[in-house]
């Protein structure tokens, strides 16, 4: 009787042990169609690219740019304060 009862808490251990692994894996499973569909998003955005300064600081501000995609041009951009 001892060893049945040990095969069946082994059973129900590796039982839980497979049933948290698949939610684990479920879950990484959804975090990368996420990912895939944040990507496709970012695709169908508008682009703006800008290479200056002042440029950035137009796309940033204007509201016509409220979800679109700002590229920056390679390069060192200092912050200028406005007033």
């Amino acid at each position: 009787m001892g060893r049945h009862i040990l095969r069946e808490r082994r059973r129900l251990v590796i039982s839980r042990f497979a049933r948290t692994a698949c939610g684990l894996l479920l879950g990484l499973f959804g975090i990368v169609l996420a990912g895939l569909n944040q990507t496709a998003r970012a695709q169908d955005r508008p682009i703006v690219h800008v290479s200056t300064v002042d440029q950035l600081y137009a796309a940033v501000n204007e509201p016509a740019n409220a979800d679109a995609l700002v590229v920056l041009a390679p390069g060192i951009y200092n912050r200028i304060p406005r007033c």
